[in-house]
C-alpha cells in the first residue's frame, strides 16, 4: 500500500523487472535489500544481494534464516511482523555507518 509507505518517500525504491547487469548495479548501488514475504520460500533475491555486498532483511519465511548472520550481514524478521520490519528499517536509517560496514 503506498499510501503507508508516503512518509517514506525518497527512501526506498521499487524496482520493476530489469536486466541482470542492472540488477547488479543496483544492489551495489542499494544500502540494504528488503524481502519481507509471507510465501517466497527460498528467495534467491536475498543470494543475489549478498553476492553483490548487499545487505538484507528477509523474514522467516524466507531462506534469510539460513544466510543471515544476524548483524553482520543483515536481519531476519517475524513473518508478517511489521513492527519487527520497522524495527529494522529504523536501525538502518539510525545506523548508517554501521550498515555500510555489513
Amino acid at each position: 500500500d503506498h499510501t503507508l509507505l508516503s512518509s517514506y518517500e525518497g527512501l526506498y525504491q521499487e524496482v520493476p523487472k530489469v536486466s541482470r547487469s542492472t540488477l547488479r548495479k543496483l544492489f551495489q548501488a542499494s544500502d540494504v535489500l528488503v524481502l519481507p514475504s509471507i510465501a517466497e520460500g527460498f528467495g534467491y533475491v536475498l543470494l543475489e544481494a549478498l553476492a553483490s555486498g548487499t545487505p538484507i532483511i528477509g523474514s522467516s519465511n524466507t531462506a534469510a534464516a539460513d544466510l543471515v548472520s544476524e548483524g553482520r550481514n543483515g536481519f531476519v524478521v517475524e513473518s508478517g511482523s511489521s513492527a519487527d520490519l520497522t524495527r529494522k528499517l529504523e536501525w538502518c536509517l539510525r545506523n548508517p555507518k554501521a550498515l555500510r560496514a555489513m
